[in-house]
């Protein structure tokens, strides 16, 4: 299907096909004939698309050969997978109390040709739980191989382009405006959770998006938690904040 919206991408179209090209030829040159992508950012680097929906069962399967990539996900991100991305095969599986979209992913598979081939499938990633590798893995069972993607595209990540070296770029001077802006606003008696919202108008109205993770603020005892706690505290005079402030537009490349 051609879609009829134009994605606004970070990136132009003709980088994230280089990226797809980069990764085809890594997988022809270990003999395998596609890859099953569960990884988001990995989504997001090959085609743009931008979306929470990989807590869900969301698999981008990227045959070696050159043909086009598929995504199977669900119906609510469908316009969204098609206003935010290159993908111009999607296909949808249906959320019901007996839904196994792993049975949607092997038609897919099958029609690709794919029977008795090596597929690699991405594993280290939130994108696929152990229930959905399961079926994954029940589902195909012996009709192909899968094989451990060994980190294949976040080590194709490794090698900046240009206009990803300018996102970072951007990415940093956002992050210097807003922690001046913390440093400036850090004064005794303010709550520590104060800071934190100081840093993300900063971030927000540079035009970053949210964090992914809610930034960390935490001073005095806490300062050495490396995660986030509850309840804000109050700055004494002399006092330590650990930070992990950090604009989300650097994890995109």
């Amino acid at each position: 299907m051609t879609p009829t919206f134009e994605p606004n991408l970070p990136f132009t179209r003709e980088e994230h096909l280089d990226r797809q090209a980069r990764l085809r030829a890594k997988l022809q040159e270990r003999g395998q004939d596609a890859m099953l992508v569960f990884a988001q950012e990995s989504m997001f680097w090959l085609t743009g698309y931008d979306t929470g929906g990989y807590v869900y069962y969301q698999c981008l399967v990227v045959p070696a050969d050159g043909r086009q990539p598929i995504l199977l996900t669900r119906r609510p991100d469908l316009v969204q997978a098609k206003q935010t991305s290159i993908i111009e095969d999607i296909r949808i599986w249906w959320d019901a109390e007996d839904a196994n979209p792993a049975q949607d992913l092997k038609v897919i598979l099958e029609e690709l040709g794919l029977g008795g081939k090596k597929i690699a499938i991405e594993l280290n990633t939130h994108g696929l739980t152990g229930w959905n590798l399961y079926r994954t893995q029940q589902t195909i069972g012996d009709w192909c191989t899968l094989e451990d993607d060994v980190h294949s595209i976040r080590w194709l990540r490794l090698i900046k382009s240009p206009a990803e070296i300018e996102y970072t770029r951007k990415a940093a001077r956002i992050l210097d405006t807003s922690l001046n802006a913390v440093i400036d606003a850090a004064r005794p008696g303010i709550l520590d959770s104060d800071l934190k919202a100081v840093y993300l108008t900063s971030i927000l109205g540079q035009g970053a998006d949210m964090p992914p993770n809610a930034p960390l603020f935490n001073s005095g005892p806490r300062a050495v938690y490396g995660r986030g706690v509850s309840d804000p505290r109050r700055l004494e005079a002399q006092d330590q904040i650990l930070s992990n402030i950090r604009s989300p537009i650097v994890a995109i490349t």
